[in-house]
């Protein structure tokens, strides 16, 4: 028995139908229009771009090919950007939850009772005068001289629970103007990692953090712009020389605080501001060694040599030689030579010092840096180059 449909229906379903092709007739009709215009304004453009230029066929094809392989390059290119920018913040916001247990805020010691004035011992972000960071779990601490200007007592630490820490005792090293701090406490501290810095590259992205208040962790992420950088032409072998130059500017209340590549090691400290548009750090060689013998003896004994230089590395000279050339400057009485000095006598001015022991002064090995390995009364053997011609020298290092 068949089914009955009503005209009606039928006449609607028919309908339906036609409008249905009608309007997928219409949507092709509708796309050939929008492919022929992308065709004829991609062509258009290339024409444009090209002038009155003649295009063969040939041609043509390939500017089309070129454009489009252009097109999926940057489109892919700015799709692995974005995965390694997303990667990137990851990653530092992990570093920064694990490193943020190793730096300490350092602020002005506020006044009066806390119990009277409990409002007063609360510690903001403008009472702190610089940062540190824990080298051992049982409370030393680096920072620099230009944070703690007056006596210990006057300053307090604020580790990274919140708790505040009275400083016991100080020590500074002479040559780089970096102080070691103790604080009494009870608590297992997080120290840092040291890194090595014969891997550390120029480019490289490094990270600044520091403590602001008592939970807040503040942080600059930049790159090294140069691992050498000299604040001055001429240089004392008694002090500090070299610094790692930092791509962006920092405000001050980074000083002392700890500089770390992406792998969570301390590559430096900055270095307050020895230049007040730019932003530098002590590398690591400078104090890494010192460390062990600093919390021990609870003192810094450092070599004094008595010379003053240019560093002929890296630059364009009459010499044709890496070193250390010994010269002094008349006009600023700065002596090549100082009186009473381990030098006089075994040095001359115009001597350039190319080894120290076996090891070359060279791009990231200074005079300063290598004479500042070895310890007051070593002897040591300079190699040198006097009026063109290569000599060995033996010098007994003193105390600064």
């Amino acid at each position: 028995m068949s089914k009955f449909v009503h005209p009606a229906r039928s006449f609607q379903a028919h309908q339906l139908k036609e409008n249905k092709k009608n309007d997928n007739k219409n949507s092709n009709i509708l796309i050939r229009v929008v492919v022929i215009s992308l065709v004829v304004g991609l062509v258009g453009g290339i024409l444009g771009q090209v002038g009155t230029n003649y295009l063969n066929k040939k041609d043509l094809l390939s500017i089309i090919e070129q454009s489009k392989q252009n097109f999926f390059t940057e489109k892919q290119t700015m799709t692995e950007k974005k995965e390694v920018i997303i990667t990137q913040n990851e990653k530092v916001e992990q570093l920064i939850s694990e490193l943020a247990p190793t730096v300490v805020g350092i602020y002005k010691k506020k006044e009066g009772q806390a119990i009277k004035n409990f409002i007063d011992q609360i510690y903001s972000k403008e009472d702190l005068v610089g940062s540190g960071f824990i080298i051992t779990n049982d409370g030393w601490i680096i920072s620099n001289n230009q944070v703690i200007k007056d006596s210990i007592e006057k300053y307090e630490i604020v580790t990274f629970n919140g708790k505040v820490q009275k400083i016991e005792n100080l020590i500074e090293d002479p040559l780089t103007g970096i102080i070691f701090l103790k604080i009494k406490t009870s608590d297992n501290l997080i120290s840092v990692k040291l890194a090595d810095w014969d891997k550390i590259k120029l480019g490289q992205t490094v990270l600044f953090l520091n403590k602001i208040g008592f939970l807040n962790q503040k942080f600059i992420l930049s790159n090294i712009a140069n691992l050498n950088f000299k604040n001055e032409a001429l240089s004392s072998s008694e002090k500090i020389d070299k610094y790692i130059l930092i791509q962006d500017k920092v405000e001050f209340n980074y000083n002392g605080s700890p500089l770390f590549n992406l792998k969570g090691e301390v590559v430096g400290i900055m270095a307050g501001f020895p230049s007040k548009n730019l932003t530098m750090a002590i590398n690591i060689n400078y104090f890494k060694n010192i460390i062990n013998k600093a919390i021990k003896t609870n003192k810094i004994n450092k070599p004094y040599l008595g010379v003053h230089y240019v560093d002929l590395n890296n630059t364009s000279n009459r010499f044709g030689q890496n070193g250390a050339l010994i010269i002094g400057d008349f006009e600023k009485q700065i002596f090549a030579i100082e009186k009473n000095s381990p030098a006089v006598g075994k040095l001359k001015e115009g001597d350039i010092i190319v080894k120290v022991e076996n090891e070359e002064i060279g791009e990231k090995n200074s005079l300063t840096s290598l004479i500042n390995e070895y310890q007051p009364n070593q002897n040591i053997k300079l190699t040198l180059i006097r009026a063109g011609k290569e000599m060995e020298i033996e010098v007994r290092l003193e105390k600064m």
